[in-house]
């Protein structure tokens, strides 16, 4: 009884630590993962090399194509080299490396392949990795292809035409800047033209403004001095006119003596008379006076 007893609590106790040394294993990085997922497969050696010298595999490694041992991907990365059986199955890398891998039986056989190859040459498993590893078929690769070239082709006339477009407005561009040119150019010329003009009709205002004002000073002199001139010979003709009175009056006034002293002298010439002819009356009256 205590032996069942104890069985059970063996088992009770045990079985949770069963379960959780179970999980353990999902924890571990599952083989493969730290490889390198492709897409595309090389079609020859030239193209495996170009394909895969970025890994820089260590001494005594090859890069291989190989498939994931859990996931359907196609995997790239660096191991041994080893050769593998392909007759019926493909290979994939899982902890041992890269060997068979038995569930994914062959889908076709592929002219010129042997039953035996290195791993390294893994690559020209194409109907494993379309199938198992989500590689397209050589007919959707080729059509993938064929697609990008007709896009390679028509972004080669876009840059083509782009190209023509920048040429077209790098000249257009350039054009424009001969024209901006020539048109500062002219726009230079014109201003200067413009200041000469300026400079020219300020220089002919200013000459304009002397010659009148000299024109007009010399008038003011002119009428000046023939205003003096006027004025002069008015008081020329009034001296004149003055001096022609002045004479007149002497004139008259030396008419009047001349007639006084005419007079006077008649006068006298009369009196002396007179007094000559006296006795001549005395004689003739007798000697005695008329009175």
């Amino acid at each position: 009884m205590c032996l069942k007893i104890t069985c059970m609590l063996m088992i009770l106790t045990g079985f949770p630590l069963m379960l959780q040394n179970a999980e353990i294993p999902s924890s571990i990085p599952i083989p493969g993962d730290d490889w390198e997922v492709v897409t595309v497969l090389p079609r020859n050696q030239r193209e495996r090399e170009l394909f895969t010298k970025h890994l820089n595999c260590s001494d005594g490694l090859k890069p291989i194509y190989a498939l994931h041992s859990v996931k359907k991907k196609t995997i790239l990365g660096c191991a041994k080299n080893v050769i593998v059986n392909v007759r019926e199955f493909c290979i994939e890398y899982n902890t041992r490396g890269v060997q068979e891998k038995y569930d994914a039986r062959r889908t076709s056989n592929i002219p010129g392949l042997p039953s035996y190859i290195n791993a390294s040459e893994g690559y020209l498993l194409w109907d494993c990795f379309e199938t198992y590893g989500g590689v397209p078929s050589p007919q959707e690769r080729e059509k993938d292809i064929n697609h990008l070239k007709s896009e390679n082709a028509e972004q080669k006339q876009t840059i083509r035409a782009l190209q023509q477009n920048v040429t077209d407005m790098m000249r257009e561009s350039a054009e424009q800047e001969q024209t901006i040119r020539a048109l500062q150019e002219v726009t230079e010329k014109n201003k200067l033209i413009v200041f000469q003009i300026l400079f020219a009709l300020s220089v002919i205002l200013i000459f304009g403004f002397l010659i009148a004002f000299f024109v007009f000073k010399k008038l003011g002199f002119i009428q000046f001095d023939i205003r003096c001139k006027t004025k002069s010979t008015d008081t020329q003709d009034h001296t004149d006119r003055c001096n022609d009175q002045s004479n007149s009056q002497d004139q008259l006034l030396d008419n009047v003596v001349q007639r006084n002293e005419d007079s006077n002298l008649h006068s006298l010439t009369c009196t002396l008379s007179g007094t000559l002819n006296v006795p001549d009356a005395l004689s003739r009256n007798g000697g005695t006076t008329p009175f």
